[in-house]
């Protein structure tokens, strides 16, 4: 049996065990934070410049526009010719209202909306950014409905 000076004695030793412990893990906790931040921050350097060159390959040097020809083929079936077709058609202007400013959209800047019937595909004209908004909700029968009731509370 352990006297009570040796108990104390034994005490003390294991709060000091314990006290160093914490001090220790502590100390490698920060350590691993540390390690983390700065590889953090190294791939954070190299996403910049990946994202960085990949702006500068999509926006500079004109690819967006060949990319955007492809999607709006594979989309809705017309090519560019046939956009400007449209265009031309319309005499510049909203199918709709008649404006002549599409209104910001995208990155690329002003471009026409290309309306087109979603169940059957068919592109019925090139239409404003508030146009083809208001379409694409009056389209929406279910919505419209409930709008309906709302507004004759």
């Amino acid at each position: 049996m352990l006297t009570d000076e040796e108990l104390e004695r034994r005490n003390k030793i294991v709060e000091e065990l314990r006290e160093n412990k914490h001090k220790r893990k502590c100390a490698q906790k920060q350590t691993y934070i540390e390690r983390q931040k700065t590889k953090y921050l190294e791939n954070i350097e190299e996403k910049r410049a990946y994202y960085r060159e990949r702006y500068h390959r999509l926006y500079k040097d004109g690819s967006w526009e060949r990319q955007r020809n492809k999607w709006i083929i594979r989309n809705y079936g017309i090519t560019e010719a046939d956009y400007d077709t449209r265009l031309t058609i319309q005499n510049g202007r909203c199918a709709i209202c008649g404006k002549d400013n599409p209104g910001k959209t995208g990155k690329t800047g002003k471009r026409w909306h290309i309306d087109h019937d979603h169940v059957t595909g068919k592109v019925r004209g090139l239409l404003c950014r508030n146009c083809n908004v208001n379409v694409g909700v009056i389209e929406n029968e279910k919505w419209m409905g409930l709008a309906r009731a709302y507004l004759e509370k």
